[in-house]
């Protein structure tokens, strides 16, 4: 782009010309015109992009340098001003300016809309957590007022489930005990049995006693007892061996239910705190108890995790070993 004028000249050489014919330096005029020496020197090569930070002060530059060396700025800076406008205007050709992505306006209905979705969703989801609750606490109620009505009726229970398993197991402990005896004396009854069959079967000449079907009963049910004996022996013993043993250990109330595999409910109580319970029977057991927290469990020895669902108390379980 060209800045000359009709004398053939562009502003700074015109400016420069002016101050040389008047004897003055750059340093001068700097001083006069409080200009920067480096802005007038680029104003006298006309690279207006070193003379200044914007197109205003340029111009108004070259207006002050025109001024201070005697010449009319006006021709000067309708040169300058055109200089400019070529600029920007070739600037703009080359960088074209992107216009801005419009953000899409949603109508305020939607975002109604969809707010109250998410609102009706959370409110399903929280009564729908609180019904769930409220029936497990209700089952928990309605258990402990069926089986346990009164204080006494309570205790009661508590007593009896506890006694009559040990009285089981104190049954079979004297009876495998009463069975091994008798298996210890077998031979003795055994030999004792031969002589009584012996004296039976063959008549004394002396008191003429005969062979009668009372002697021969008589000398066969030692041997039919023991036989019946060692057969309800090895019944416990299997029953005992092919079973599981379940611990509860209370730490707080609690209600607690169990059935063993075969669907015979072995308890359902309100274990109290510092209770201890030991079933047998066949697993899996069905355990549900009211307050899991309050309960500690094993399966022959082995620690079961009783923790319940976060929020609530009530767990329902089938434990195994």
């Amino acid at each position: 782009m060209t800045l000359t004028q009709a004398s053939g000249l562009t502003p700074g050489q015109q400016l420069s010309a002016a101050r040389k014919q008047q004897g003055k330096t750059l340093v001068q005029i700097a001083e006069a015109t409080r200009i920067f020496e480096t802005r007038l020197e680029a104003i006298e090569r006309d690279d207006y992009s070193a003379a200044g930070t914007a197109p205003a002060f340029v111009i108004g530059y070259v207006k002050t340098y025109a001024k201070q060396v005697g010449l009319d700025g006006k021709p000067l800076v309708t040169v300058v001003e055109a200089y400019f406008k070529q600029k920007k205007l070739s600037e703009e050709q080359n960088n074209p300016v992107v216009a801005p992505r419009k953000n899409v306006n949603w109508p305020p209905w939607v975002a109604t809309a969809v707010a109250l979705i998410i609102f009706i969703g959370l409110g399903q989801w929280f009564f729908a957590q609180q019904k769930e609750k409220m029936a497990d606490d209700a089952i928990v109620v309605n258990n402990s007022a069926e089986l346990a009505p009164s204080l006494s009726s309570v205790k009661a229970l508590e007593q009896k489930v506890p006694l009559t398993q040990r009285d089981e197991n104190l049954m079979s402990r004297d009876l495998v005990a009463s069975v091994e005896e008798s298996k210890e004396q077998e031979p003795i009854k055994a030999a004792s049995s031969s002589v009584a069959s012996s004296m039976a079967i063959a008549p004394d000449v002396n008191s003429g006693s005969q062979n009668t079907p009372e002697n021969i009963v008589k000398s066969e049910t030692p041997v039919a007892q023991s036989a019946n004996a060692e057969s309800v022996s090895l019944k416990l013993q299997t029953e005992a061996s092919s079973s599981d043993v379940l611990k509860l250990v209370f730490t707080a109330d609690c209600w607690v239910e169990v059935a063993d595999a075969s669907g015979r409910k072995q308890v359902a109580k309100l274990a109290k705190a510092g209770d201890e319970i030991q079933l047998l029977g066949k697993a899996p057991f069905d355990l549900k108890l009211g307050d899991a927290a309050a309960a500690t469990g094993f399966v022959n020895g082995r620690a079961l995790d009783l923790t319940a669902s976060p929020g609530r108390r009530v767990l329902r379980i089938q434990v195994g070993p």
